[in-house]
């Protein structure tokens, strides 16, 4: 079971958590971003699954999704237009506040603001990188999955809130920027890449399109059979945690 501490804890900021293992097996700390619309909360399998294999995780929450707070303008701090910039600003902090070795583990669509908070920082304290569920191409075509079949809506309305959405997140050079934040990452930079085989909300291909011109030399795929986005902790939880064994060489 996962066991949260208040140690350095209020040095960790937007509701940051430490959740240490009983057995320590290594000074690496996992950074987990979690979901649009998520929380600590939707992580606690990861962060069980991480504490298993002896790793202590750290979380915190995003803001702009599903809150008040994401009808303020969207704005970063280097004064960037939207929700993904404002999202890297708040991974960064983290990443900061965290001390030593660390690998980031990112859900779904903020992993595009995962790509960039690394890319910004460098990566001499990031060991590795792993995603589920994200970064991903075709974002047009995954908000209208998402608001089809995870928030189902009227065809008007649906299409409002995909131009709004688009909109608030910034959808304007998206491919091109990913693409600059994957070239500033060291091309040894190991990375591990989560895929539902019945993902209807992000398709297999809408992920494989992102990664495949990328410099990065060590990308490991995992499809995750027979279900849906970021149900493989759920459903799979030995192949996981066997993926993410082979990927730490334990």
């Amino acid at each position: 079971m996962a066991e949260k501490t208040s140690v350095l804890e209020n040095k960790i900021p937007f509701d940051g958590k430490i959740w240490k293992p009983q057995n320590l097996k290594s000074d690496v700390a996992f950074v987990l971003v979690h979901q649009y619309g998520g929380s600590t909360k939707s992580l606690m399998r990861h962060i069980r699954l991480i504490n298993q294999m002896g790793y202590t995780a750290v979380s915190f929450n995003l803001e702009g999704a599903h809150n008040q707070k994401m009808f303020l303008p969207p704005i970063s701090r280097n004064r960037q237009w939207g929700l993904r910039h404002m999202w890297a600003d708040r991974i960064e902090d983290v990443l900061k506040a965290v001390p030593g070795p660390k690998i980031v583990f990112s859900l779904s669509n903020p992993s595009f603001s995962t790509l960039e908070a690394v890319a910004r920082l460098g990566t001499s304290d990031i060991k590795g990188l792993i995603f589920d569920g994200g970064p991903f191409f075709d974002v047009e075509k995954c908000y209208w999955n998402l608001f089809t079949h995870a928030y189902p809506t009227p065809l008007v309305r649906r299409v409002f809130q995909i131009f709004i959405g688009g909109l608030y997140w910034n959808t304007i050079n998206y491919k091109k920027k990913t693409r600059k934040h994957l070239a500033a990452l060291p091309s040894e930079l190991p990375v591990l890449v989560f895929r539902a085989e019945n993902d209807i909300l992000v398709p297999v291909s809408s992920i494989d399109k992102l990664f495949a011109r990328s410099p990065l030399k060590s990308i490991t795929k995992v499809l995750l059979p027979n279900c849906g986005h970021l149900m493989g902790v759920k459903l799979h939880p030995e192949l996981y945690k066997k993926a993410l064994a082979e990927f730490l060489h334990l």
